[in-house]
């Protein structure tokens, strides 16, 4: 396995049906949700994780009155098909969100063939269904309430076994409460993560990771340690 550095992948927590990955690779039958995920073309089997990881972005940040952007359903595939597509004099600052969280998973820095085994791997959904104007754009609770639908329906659809979810503060404040089981908190070196599961409506649970969001004042070699234990502890 790349992950954890260490060669060991612990088993699964939930079988695959025979149709299961062609089942999840449709995504014609997500109704509520405006800004489909990137699954990757391995996701359904765990790829190198041997386990189904779905990793849980805030929002897209775009002009509110870009129609090319708001009303495209593929603009989070695109966005990853981008970043591992790009161009070393080509690098625009919000990618570094992307290169930060890989290194933060796999422990290590990734060269290019590596990136692309990452990220076929997970799947990748933002919560929000509208886009922010910027970074740190003040997103208020009922955006958060109007987006949770749509959350549920991945869930059940995609069923991951794992999810880390990017932010300790509003996303994990504002996710919703219904299906939740708080855990354990998990830390190293200075930096804490928040765990705890959902539950799907076909009764499996859901273990999550909530961490800082990988953009400044992110180390991913202490994140690493922090992803490694909950990936590995959760596996028991």
């Amino acid at each position: 396995c790349l992950w954890l550095g260490s060669g060991i992948c612990p088993p699964r927590t939930i079988p695959l049906g025979p149709q299961f990955k062609l089942f999840v690779m449709d995504k014609g039958n997500l109704n509520k949700v405006h800004f489909l995920p990137w699954v990757g073309k391995d996701y359904a089997t765990g790829g190198i994780f041997k386990k189904r990881i779905m990793v849980l972005g805030e929002s897209h940040i775009a002009d509110p009155d870009s129609p090319e952007i708001n009303d495209d359903a593929n603009f989070t595939t695109k966005d990853v098909e981008w970043y591992l597509g790009r161009k070393e004099s080509d690098i625009p600052r919000w990618m570094n969100t992307f290169t930060k969280f890989e290194e933060a998973l796999a422990g290590k820095e990734l060269a290019e063939n590596e990136e692309k085994e990452v990220w076929n791997s997970l799947l990748f959904y933002n919560y929000l269904q509208t886009t922010a104007t910027h970074a740190r754009e003040d997103r208020i609770r009922e955006e958060f309430d109007n987006s949770a639908d749509a959350f549920f329906e991945v869930l059940n659809h995609f069923e991951p076994e794992y999810i880390i979810a990017w932010g300790t503060g509003r996303l994990y404040n504002y996710t919703p409460g219904i299906h939740w089981q708080p855990g354990e908190f998990l830390s190293f070196d200075g930096v804490t993560g928040k765990t705890g599961t959902y539950q799907l409506d076909n009764g499996h649970l859901v273990k999550v990771l909530f961490i800082s969001h990988p953009s400044t004042a992110f180390s991913w070699t202490k994140w690493h340690e922090v992803i490694k234990r909950f990936l590995r502890d959760s596996s028991n």
